[in-house]
């Protein structure tokens, strides 16, 4: 027993009576430490809680205050117009999905990082001091059981915790990431968007038919025999291009000379007789019926004097115009008698191009319009429509309209195949870049205006188009288009517009004045035939 007791007597110390410990046992121990961790917790979290609770005590009113405002002049703003909600709405949408990747990729992932390495750090603290003690092990558990349990919570729930986080956030520091409030009187500033727009003019709009057709010559001869003969010579070829009065072939005149020396002797025969007769009939030495034998002589030596030498000049058929020889259909030594076929001959200059209107267009084709089209050949043409039918083709319901192209040296030929725009009409109408159209909520086509600081939505009809925009008609003349930034407005929105100098300027304003009268100004269209058949050059 005394061993014992001097065994214990020399670990302690007695003060006052009572036995203690020794001071590296206290430290040692780690239940006091596990108090003292705690001690130190709880004062840190009771600071921050008195902190916070001072902070909200002293910002809480006046933040209500300001979303109050807040509030209602977003209300006002909302009670504007549908369109202005469904847009702040989607722009909502937009920062909200941003605020929650921003929040994913730079809140959470290194905060789970952050509270990762603490853990790990804290563990490896701990360990060394206190080795695998049971209080270590449990709080290891209950934090890795935490954030097992926060992990396996579905996305939108701790998307939601970051929001909530981003919320306090945001009521703390009072402020807004795309709102802002001003000084003066706290009111909610919403951006107004800012676009460029030009002034559209109306301008002559000249509609046209795309019609197919075919080249036509404007005359068409076929030179027959006007008397009969043998064929001694041939002067022209097919293809061959003749002039007016060129002998085309000559035939045997055969006794023919001979018939009309003796035709013209017999003339002046019956002429000296008459007029003797006459002299004798003055004097009252004949009677008037002999006269009048001699006269009828007389007139039967004219006729058949007449009548030969006419038939000796058909014995050199001669070309009724200026023209191409289509075919020639006689040979040298082939015998011909009165009304075969000779030749026949087409007159090229101008060349017709024969199309087929339809009855409901008919009455807009103007006689005398000026024509555009392209030939299968490739190459360009203008001309003016010479003829209108009066009647339509029983079959078809179509009218034949004849248009007049200048070929004044032959290059185009009959037979071509023509692409024709037949103009209808001119209208007033504006021409816009296609890639400012846009479509309205309920599917109408249209172009967003600028009206007193306004944009507004008007509904357009599309009338043609060309390689500088479109035609269309729906606009009041001098609008104010919108070009740059009408994808982001809707009709209703205030804007800040910038004009366009790009078309507003008088110099592009005259070009596209000038492009509408294109096919009417072309310096390359060739003269055409009057009414009369005489070239207007």
């Amino acid at each position: 027993m005394a061993r014992k007791d001097m065994s214990v007597n020399s670990g302690t110390k007695k003060r006052g009576g009572k036995r203690q410990a020794p001071k590296s046992a206290q430290t040692a121990t780690p239940a006091r430490a596990a108090k003292k961790v705690a001690k130190t917790v709880l004062g840190a979290m009771s600071g921050i809680r008195d902190r916070i609770a001072k902070i909200a005590k002293k910002s809480l009113p006046p933040f209500l205050q300001v979303v109050v405002r807040y509030g209602r002049n977003s209300a006002k703003f909302l009670r504007l117009t549908g369109k202005n909600r469904a847009e702040l709405f989607k722009l909502a949408h937009k920062r909200l999905g941003k605020t929650l990747s921003f929040i994913e990729k730079r809140i959470y992932a290194p905060l789970s990082r952050g509270l990762a390495r603490i853990a790990k750090s804290l563990h490896a603290k701990v360990k060394k001091r206190y080795g695998k003690t049971k209080f270590y092990i449990n709080s290891a558990k209950r934090v890795a059981l935490t954030r097992k349990r926060f992990l396996a919570l579905p996305r939108s729930t701790r998307f939601s915790v970051y929001v909530a986080i981003v919320f306090v956030t945001w009521m703390l520091s009072g402020q807004l990431p795309w709102f802002s409030s001003s000084d003066e009187g706290d009111q909610l500033v919403i951006a107004v968007p800012s676009v460029r727009a030009y002034r559209s003019f109306e301008q002559d709009y000249l509609p046209y038919l795309d019609l197919s057709g075919q080249t036509q010559a404007s005359r068409h001869v076929i030179v027959r025999a006007q008397t009969s003969g043998r064929v001694e010579r041939t002067f022209f070829q097919k293809g061959d291009y003749v002039e007016s009065g060129d002998e085309l072939v000559a035939l045997d005149p055969a006794s023919r000379p001979l018939e009309l020396e003796e035709a013209r002797t017999q003339l002046q025969q019956a002429q000296i007789e008459y007029t003797a007769i006459g002299s004798l009939a003055r004097g009252g030495y004949r009677s008037e019926l002999r006269l009048l034998q001699a006269l009828s002589s007389l007139n039967n030596a004219r006729v058949v004097e007449d009548r030969i030498r006419r038939d000796l000049e058909n014995t050199k058929p001669l070309a009724p115009f200026s023209g191409s020889i289509a075919s020639i259909s006689v040979e040298r030594g082939d015998f011909l008698s009165i009304g075969n076929e000779i030749a026949r001959l087409i007159d090229l200059d101008p060349l017709k191009v024969r199309v087929a209107v339809s009855e409901q267009d008919i009455s807009s084709v103007v006689l005398g319009a000026r024509v555009s089209g392209d030939l299968i050949i490739g190459d360009s043409f203008s001309g003016k429509i010479g003829t209108i039918a009066p009647a339509s083709n029983s079959s078809t319901r179509t009218f034949e309209v004849e248009i007049l192209i200048a070929n004044r040296d032959g290059r185009w030929r009959e037979g071509l195949t023509a692409q024709v725009r037949l103009p209808v009409g001119r209208r007033k109408a504006h021409l816009i870049p296609a890639a400012l159209l846009s479509l309205s909520a309920d599917g109408s086509v249209g172009v967003k205006v600028i009206e007193e600081g306004i944009v507004r939505f008007r509904a357009i009809e599309l009338i043609g188009e060309n390689d500088e925009g479109v035609w269309v008609q729906g606009l009041t003349d001098n609008s104010l288009v919108i070009s740059v930034g009408h994808e982001n407005v809707s009709d209703g929105m205030d804007v800040n517009s910038t004009l366009d100098d790009r078309f507003s300027s008088p110099d592009v304003q005259s070009s596209l004045d000038s492009s509408s009268n294109e096919a009417l100004t072309n310096e390359e269209q060739p003269a055409l035939l009057d009414s009369k058949g005489d070239s207007n050059l």
